[in-house]
């Protein structure tokens, strides 16, 4: 694949065939690395959902964070064990990019893998990277497509940002959503805060970090976000359709910048 992006008018628009299954019974088929691996631990406390699936979608492995992302059933489906997108244009893009990935030129391929938009009923989205697997666990014969999945929401280690730079949690929480892709009338609703009292804060996360614009906090706060988590949050955060941007969409501005553009990738 030469493009980072799927193209989205030329994926079909399909349905997972069959009907839908017991969330119980398919999850029993997803393969959990044995808890006393250190790869699985490893993979079970990162923020981001990570799924194996062969070519043709079959589910090989999901870590922690992406089961909870499929027994949400808002971006993400098991049907039959094959991993299918909700949204049926997105599962056409979804299977062409998996296809692609397990039975293209590895060295073709975009160096990040292949970017598939997904999209919930309410039309917001994330976005799903597809990549080819180099080499496959000798248990497993066939090529393999990773899938990755960034969580909604960018856990920020509060505790490093406020010793290292003195910010307060009320700036902390403006940094947040800041994060997320908000801009500051969206973050002013999101927290209840007048427009001044959010620029306030920013003004002051800029000169207690040394940053002049906010393209410039946000590429240092980037810095701060936890890699992982004991904690199972991922797959709830990037599942739960009631968080502060999901608020502030409800209140006619529609989803965050990103999720917009995410979307028009779609809306071809």
């Amino acid at each position: 694949m030469d493009q980072a992006t799927v193209d989205m008018s030329s994926a079909d628009a399909i349905s997972c065939d069959g009907h839908d299954e017991d969330w119980a019974e398919e999850s029993s088929r997803v393969p959990v690395m044995a808890p006393e691996l250190p790869l699985g631990l490893a993979l079970d406390l990162m923020r981001m959902s990570v799924i194996l699936t062969d070519a043709n979608g079959l589910m090989r492995y999901a870590n922690r964070d992406a089961r909870g992302l499929l027994s949400a059933q808002r971006f993400l489906r098991l049907s039959r064990g094959r991993l299918c997108a909700v949204n049926a244009k997105c599962a056409g893009a979804l299977a062409q990019a998996i296809r692609a990935s397990t039975e293209g030129d590895v060295s073709a391929a975009a160096p990040t893998g292949a970017a598939v938009p997904l999209l919930d009923a309410e039309q917001r989205a994330i976005a799903a990277w597809v990549l080819p697997m180099r080499q496959c666990p000798d248990r497993w014969d066939a090529r393999l497509a990773a899938v990755y999945i960034r969580s909604s929401v960018d856990v920020l280690s509060e505790e490093m940002f406020a010793s290292t730079y003195g910010a307060s949690m009320a700036e902390i929480r403006v940094l947040k959503l800041l994060m997320k892709g908000l801009n500051i009338d969206e973050v002013t609703v999101a927290l209840s805060l007048s427009r001044n009292t959010v620029r306030t804060h920013v003004k002051a996360l800029f000169a207690k970090t040394g940053t002049t614009r906010q393209a410039e906090l946000l590429r240092l706060a980037a810095s701060c976000i936890a890699p992982a988590s004991t904690v199972e949050v991922c797959g709830r955060a990037a599942a739960e359709p009631n968080g502060p941007a999901a608020r502030v969409a409800g209140r006619g501005r529609g989803p965050c910048p990103g999720a917009r553009r995410l979307r028009q990738a779609v809306e071809v």
